[in-house]
């Protein structure tokens, strides 16, 4: 069991390694007899790239009275980070990769065994952060995720009530002109409460007549 745990741990390992140092290939190096064939490698791949889903920048407030079907519909932060890459998902060791800048040293591995690849050093820490704090930092985001989706709903909403409001005409002189008939009709109120317009007071003063 030993054996085998250490033959897919070197397994892994070389994958890695490979992954480090990009795409193979094979070129021709001279001419005739003395001509031969050398392994070159390309630009290093196999690193998803972060496209910017599930980032809480950039939500947009669409002015008043404008069409709710061209409306972006932002769902969920899970349905978000679903439509991007692996990189914008914190639980993975994309999010958390950093490229080594040009001329990095990688680890010593060991007696005789030389150094490691930065890129490979890069993607071990890499995967540490993600085991370690990938999850934490998931629910993080999709709190600030929902907390934005609550304000721009909030300010969204301040804006299409704006579109109601000129649709039935309250703007700031008919809001005044409401004011003025709302205070006259009060007044009118006052005023019949003193002349004792009300059922009670009819009925008071028909009983005083007849005592008289």
């Amino acid at each position: 069991m030993g054996r085998q745990d250490d033959e897919n741990q070197r397994r892994g390992q070389s994958a890695q390694d490979e992954w480090a140092r990009g795409k193979q290939g094979r070129v021709k190096v001279g001419r005739g007899k003395s001509a031969e064939w050398r392994t070159t490698y390309g630009k290093p791949g196999g690193t998803a790239k972060k496209t910017g889903a599930g980032e809480t920048k950039g939500r947009k407030t669409y002015a008043a009275g404008s069409n709710v079907l061209d409306r972006k519909k932002y769902g969920t932060y899970d349905e978000s980070i679903a439509g991007g890459s692996r990189a914008d998902d914190p639980r993975n060791w994309e999010f958390h990769y950093k490229e080594p800048k040009a001329g990095a040293v990688g680890t010593s591995r060991g007696k005789g065994e030389g150094r490691t690849n930065p890129r490979t050093d890069a993607r071990n820490k890499a995967q540490r952060a993600a085991r370690e704090s990938g999850k934490s930092v998931y629910e993080v985001k999709k709190i600030e995720w929902e907390t934005a989706g609550i304000k721009q709903t909030t300010k969204q909403s301040r804006e299409d009530s704006k579109a109601m409001g000129a649709s039935r005409g309250t703007s700031r002189v008919g809001q005044n002109i409401s004011a003025q008939k709302q205070m006259a009709e009060r007044r009118r109120g006052r005023g019949s409460a003193q002349r004792g317009s009300g059922p009670f007071d009819d009925a008071k003063t028909k009983s005083r007549s007849r005592i008289a």
